[in-house]
């Protein structure tokens, strides 16, 4: 019973399969039914998840060779968390007691009878392969018929993961499966179905831990079935049907915390920039997983993108990062500007990768991606930078670190031109709460000249250089801040901005999407715009016409939520 190569995988991507809802007709074999059900709807929660699908007439004509689900978005398993069975061990039906972390019922046509109790047998964890997140695997009672279940989270689904049921038996057409997995698999209440069985029940030997979650959005959540036969696998059929509902939102704490630093103190220098996020998880079996992020930002005033560094780079291209397949990143190694290490809860290993300069906008703001991989993820994330770094969206995943850092070897980022203390600010949302965001202010003081040397000052009669703690912080370009702004996301649809500019009687020009330039003052209160992402450039004019860089700030005005 040795894992041999998998001959077959799905591939949603090669499928192309539409989206075939309940009742309509089955594209090729027929699903009957798909039920998804959790023990508890509780946001954060870690539930026992159960997934029970039924095919028409098995093996009359077609017989089901491999089927897939894909989980509702937000939903995650832990299998850093559980212990595993050796390949050795699943061979000889030797797997260690700790390594069961589910059960599964199955029907098949099986001598004339075409809903035959085919048995019940344990779900075990197997050492995954690359690629996967996690690797389940059982043996079907009767028929003596290895069935693995690899599973994967991709940018493909939105990071929601996917259950695939490889090599079902083609001599015993399969009529129906009920998968279930444990939340807690060393939970007593699961003491009676601990194989082998029995009387009384047999206690699990390691400690109580995790190993499902629920998302941390509330709402309607989906799930989908895919099914392939071995008559027409190229024509599998679909089925998406609604999850549990996700409750409890208000529930959750929001532990998480955004720190930043520039990498130098001097003026017009090349500064390497570290945005480092933390999201502790609660991993105790009864606690609840803290919300996913879903965007974070952080500017700092007079920090500028240095266009003779920047034109120097290689370009990496959407379609080159693969933010919406499975392949990975391609970017060009000119590109590579800094690195990202990340850390999912419940995994094996921390994810390590790159941050890759993209393509500028007339604004002067450039399209960076985030790319990291680890523990069977291929996290691909697109961000933008300018005066800091702007993630507008992060995939549902249970982060508990994203640590972000611009190399200042690349020269890509400069500091202020003038000396003095610069105001900076965060921002973060979740997903639990989107029209929330916590905002983290600082600031960073630039206190000498590039080398060390004194600070500039403005040409000028009987002007001379000062010590830098006798220097006012002046210079001759604005800079302008944006004072009051909108939430990431929000419903407000006429939002104001307030804004105020370094140098003295300067006036401002705003733009809104891809509208052009236009004079605006303070407090500007923009027009009713239409529901979705929007962008609002603001810049300063000083009196001698010199303008400050382009302050940039992106929002969403998001429909308001149906009550759950």
């Amino acid at each position: 019973m040795l894992r041999g190569r998998r001959a077959i995988t799905l591939c949603l991507a090669c499928w192309s399969v539409p989206l075939l809802l309940p009742g309509s007709a089955a594209a090729s074999i027929g699903i009957e039914s798909f039920s998804p059900s959790l023990a508890t709807a509780q946001a954060g929660a870690h539930p026992d998840l159960n997934v029970d699908f039924s095919f028409e007439h098995p093996g009359e004509p077609e017989t089901a060779l491999t089927a897939a689900v894909e989980l509702p978005l937000g939903f995650f398993l832990y299998p850093g968390l559980a212990p595993r069975c050796t390949d050795n061990q699943f061979a000889t039906l030797e797997c260690p007691i700790s390594s069961q972390v589910g059960v599964v019922t199955i029907h098949g046509s099986h001598e004339g009878n075409p809903d035959f109790e085919l048995g019940t047998a344990p779900v075990y964890m197997r050492t995954r392969e690359n690629g996967e997140l996690a690797h389940f695997a059982f043996v079907i009672p009767t028929v003596g018929a290895v069935v693995n279940v690899p599973v994967t989270t991709t940018a493909e689904t939105d990071y929601a993961p996917m259950l695939f049921f490889e090599g079902l038996p083609e001599a015993t057409p399969i009529a129906s499966i009920d998968f279930e997995l444990w939340g807690i698999p060393a939970a007593p209440d699961h003491d009676a179905f601990r194989f082998p069985i029995v009387p009384g029940g047999r206690p699990s030997n390691v400690p109580e831990e995790p190993f499902t979650r629920n998302p941390t959005a509330c709402g309607e959540t989906n799930s989908t079935l895919y099914a392939a036969s071995y008559e027409d696998f190229s024509n599998p059929s679909t089925m998406t049907v609604s999850s549990p509902s996700i409750v409890g939102c208000g529930n959750l704490g929001h532990p998480y915390s955004l720190e930043f630093a520039l990498g130098s103190t001097e003026t017009a220098t090349a500064a390497g920039l570290e945005v480092e996020l933390l999201n502790p998880q609660d991993l105790a079996p009864a606690g609840l997983s803290s919300p996913d992020l879903e965007s974070a930002s952080v500017f700092v005033d007079g920090l500028e993108i240095d266009e003779g560094a920047a034109s120097a780079l290689s370009v990496c291209t959407p379609a080159q990062a693969h933010l919406g397949d499975n392949d990975p990143a391609d970017c060009p190694p000119g590109s590579k500007i800094g690195t990202l290490t990340a850390a999912v809860a419940g995994t094996e290993d921390p994810l390590a990768g790159s941050v890759y300069f993209g393509a500028a906008e007339p604004s002067g703001e450039y399209e960076v991606f985030l790319v990291a991989t680890g523990s069977g993820i291929e996290l691909k994330i697109p961000a933008w930078l300018n005066s800091g770094v702007e993630i507008p969206e992060l995939p549902q995943l249970p982060l508990a670190k994203l640590d972000v850092r611009v190399d200042p070897a690349t020269s890509v980022l400069l500091t202020p031109p003038a000396c003095g203390t610069f105001d900076a600010f965060g921002e973060v949302t979740n997903w639990s709460d989107p029209f929330g965001a916590s905002v983290i202010d600082g600031s960073f003081t630039i206190d000498s000249g590039p080398g060390g040397g004194l600070c500039p000052v403005p040409a000028g009669p009987r002007q001379t250089q000062t010590p830098p703690s006798a220097m006012p912080a002046t210079t001759p370009r604005p800079i302008v801040k944006l004072l009051r702004r909108p939430p990431h996301r929000s419903h407000d649809r006429t939002p104001t901005f307030r804004f105020t500019s370094s140098v003295a009687k300067s006036t401002f020009e705003c733009k809104v999407d891809h509208r052009s330039w236009r004079s605006c003052h303070s407090p500007q209160t923009l027009r009713k715009l239409p529901l979705g992402s929007h962008t609002f450039r603001i810049r300063a004019i000083a009196p001698a016409g010199e303008k400050s860089a382009v302050a940039i700030y992106r929002f969403v005005i998001a429909p308001r939520r149906r009550p759950a």
